[in-house]
């Protein structure tokens, strides 16, 4: 489980796992050996700096495990674009790019890329083929086509060593390349050069745009003004100095007859704005206004049949769209709405995002027509059919016009919790808005449900329990894809989640909170919170048992045995909160609890040094939790210390008897120890980068999660014999 426990949003990874008897007896000190090592297999991906421990062998693999990653899911998604037929929806990912059917958001196909983004798609008239141009990770510009019938790249060539941009025009045959001081028009299907324009200086191009028709292309540029050009020709059909310095964007009207320019209108005041329509025929404007405000002026211009629009940022309140009159520049309307949330124009609507609801508004008058609720994070991408396509980093939604949810398709921008099943063949994600239960073995995708909250499986790995944050709990099956279960608590704040034998769960969270500011410096109030444990019986939702407990319990984990509990608690320490120089936890603990009656069987104190994790000894007499000095062994008997390994920041580990080692993740580095003796290896040397979440319990896998790439990758652990 992932949450975040203080005031600085550190986060804690809460995980499960099974300690094996015999690896650590008595009071032993970590000694260091180096051991040959065999070659593991691993695709490639962004690599980072990471300096391993000094004081461990650094290892390009660990000695007997053979490492075997797959990636689960697409990654973060920046761009969307739905089909000309409106059958289609292709997707841009941190991985490559995904075509779905519109209708069901069935992935049809899946195309992995290199290393590298898209800087623009585009779909051919009759929706067979998406175009896309890529730059890779040295910069150099390429275009693919990829036929939506097979899923494969047709064509693929590319352009200029020199070019920095490209952009396809409105139809998709033909593409503006930006190569040093030139635009070059070539044909997008043969890669041909037609036409070649000379315009500005090295690196000063800052926009360009297409005409609807596709029959002029305008670009600006800091050192020669805004251009606009004839594309068959290359004949220059106006050029603008006066009035704008750095233009920033280029707006034609549907008709090519007219192009708005948005510029920063002097070197001096960064701030002071000019706009105006100008006629392509004269080279003449038709208007222009000239703004100096300490909020940032009108921009992000949209023209389309239905009008003329432009945002007005606020910076310090709700931004501001605008409808203008093309031929005064006149304001017709004004709503509030957010920027950031996109816009969708229709004939008679304009759709705008406002406080987490859609707006529609009357395109001819200004007012709301009506507002239909979404989620936030997300923006305005399409209208299809009257249905409205929206997307965020982590997902995928189709609403219709009345707000009613079609299809929600998320991904993993924000992880939740993540949990491997009792016998480490399923693996179960908790995104920011849904559940995916994942087949180890495979790598498919088995479920999806669309909640989110803290996970905890049965012991038969047949059910899911899912505590969300409100405090309810819902129940799973994963073999008939159903909820069994669905009850309410009367939590405010869950912390943790186990599903006890006798088809019990045992539940911990704050049942009360009570803000409190000691002095005005603090930004953020302290919370003071009455927390409790309690059993639930599975079926019926029925409280068992409750006892209060001194501090949150998390990390809630079961002896293999299934007789004993153990959990940590802890306090935010209020004198840190008050401005004190203080630890910021006091009171941290790990209890020993029976698991049928809760009685309390051992305390072991800790001060202020946090758990992070803990994880039974397969016979059930020690517990080994991992805290910010370092990792240590208790005695769950006496609750003396055992062992103390040295190994600080650990975050996720598992201690696996089929592999007889221990396995440590500490920033980007994986340690194993076999009795005394301990190698690390740094994962982005074989090609796999971000931070381990979860490891299954026998030790056989772990889970990775690249925060930057919103990538999941599954490494496999066995033995290489």
């Amino acid at each position: 489980m992932i949450r975040l426990r203080s005031k600085f949003h550190v986060i804690l990874i809460v995980l499960f796992g099974f300690l094996a008897a015999g690896c650590l007896g008595g009071k032993e000190t970590l000694t260091i050996a180096t051991s040959t090592v065999s070659t593991p297999t691993s695709t490639t991906r962004e690599e980072t700096a990471i300096t391993p421990r000094a004081d461990i062998p650094n290892q390009t693999t660990v000695p007997d495990l053979i490492f075997r990653d797959r990636i689960l899911g697409d990654g973060s998604i920046y761009d969307v674009h739905p089909s000309p037929d409106g059958t289609l929806i292709a997707i841009d990912h941190s991985l490559g790019i995904t075509i779905h059917q519109k209708k069901t958001f069935e992935k049809l196909w899946a195309i992995q890329l290199s290393s590298g983004s898209t800087l623009d798609m585009v779909w051919s008239p009759d929706s067979q083929v998406l175009q896309i141009i890529r730059q890779d990770a040295d910069g150099r510009l390429s275009v693919l086509a990829i036929n939506t019938k097979t899923g494969f790249i047709q064509e693929s060539y590319k352009l200029n060593p020199t070019s920095t941009e490209a952009y396809f025009g409105p139809n998709g045959t033909l593409l503006a390349e930006i190569d040093d001081t030139a635009l070059i028009i070539r044909s997008v299907k043969t890669g041909e050069q037609l036409t070649h324009i000379e315009f500005g200086e090295a690196s000063s191009f800052l926009k360009v745009s297409w005409s609807p028709d596709g029959n002029l292309v305008a670009a600006s540029s800091s050192t020669t003004g805004v251009g606009v050009w004839e594309v068959s020709t290359g004949h220059v059909i106006m050029q603008v100095q006066d009035d704008i310095y750095l233009a920033f964007d280029l707006v034609f009207s549907p008709d090519s007859q007219s192009l708005l320019i948005a510029s920063q209108a002097n070197l001096v005041y960064v701030q002071a704005l000019a706009y105006g329509v100008w006629n392509l025929q004269t080279g003449q404007s038709i208007w222009l206004v000239k703004e100096e405000s300490t909020d940032i002026p009108v921009n992000q211009f949209r023209w389309e049949e239905a009008g003329l629009y432009g945002w007005k940022d606020m910076r310090r309140g709700t931004d501001i769209l605008i409808r203008f009159d093309p031929q005064s520049g006149r304001s017709i309307w004004e709503q509030e709405a957010n920027s950031a949330g996109g816009l969708l124009i229709s004939n008679h609507s304009v759709l705008a995002f406002n406080t987490g609801m859609i707006n529609w508004i009357d395109s001819e008058t200004g007012t709301i027509l009506k507002k239909t609720f979404t989620l936030r994070g997300y923006s305005l991408q399409a209208l299809m059919d009257n249905q409205v396509l929206l997307k965020a980093p982590d997902g995928i939604i189709l609403y219709e016009s009345d707000g009613t949810l079609i299809k929600q398709s998320s991904g993993y921008l924000e992880l939740r919790s993540a949990i491997f099943s009792p016998s480490s063949d399923q693996l179960a994600i908790a995104s920011r808005t849904r559940i995916y239960v994942w087949d180890v073995q495979t790598g498919d995708l088995v479920n999806d449900f669309p909640l989110t909250g803290l996970l905890g499986w049965s012991p038969e790995g047949d059910r899911l329990a899912v505590v969300t944050e409100t405090g309810k709990v819902v129940i799973f099956d994963i073999a008939s894809d159903k909820e069994v279960g669905h009850y309410s608590t009367n939590l405010i704040t869950p912390s943790g989640v186990a599903w006890l034998a006798e088809n019990r769960l045992l539940i911990g969270g704050s049942i009360s909170e009570k803000p409190i500011f000691f002095n005005e410096n603090q930004s953020e109030p302290y919370i003071e919170r009455e927390t409790i444990l309690f059993t639930m019986d599975a079926s019926t939702g029925e409280y068992l048992q409750t006892i209060p407990v001194d501090g949150e319990p998390y990390s809630i984990v079961l002896a293999s045995d299934g007789t004993q509990i153990a959990y940590a608690t802890g306090n935010q320490n209020p004198a840190a909160w008050a401005g004190e120089d203080a630890p910021p936890y006091i009171n941290v603990t790990v209890t020993i609890r029976d698991s049928i009656d809760l009685a309390e069987i051992q305390i072991i104190p800790l001060s202020d040094d946090w758990i992070n994790t803990l994880l039974w000894e397969s016979s059930g007499t020690q517990i080994l939790g991992l805290t910010e000095s370092g990792s240590f062994i208790w005695d769950v008997n006496t609750g003396q210390e055992i062992s103390s390994l040295g190994i600080q920041f650990v975050y996720a580990a598992a201690w696996s008897p089929e592999l007889n080692k221990i396995m440590f993740f500490s920033e980007e580095v994986l340690i194993v120890m076999e009795q005394n003796t301990a190698v690390q290896t740094t994962l982005s040397e074989i090609g796999i980068t971000g931070d381990a979440i979860a490891f299954a319990q026998n030790g056989s896998g772990l889970i990775i999660w690249n925060s930057r790439s919103a990538i999941l990758t599954l490494v496999i652990l066995s033995p290489t014999n």
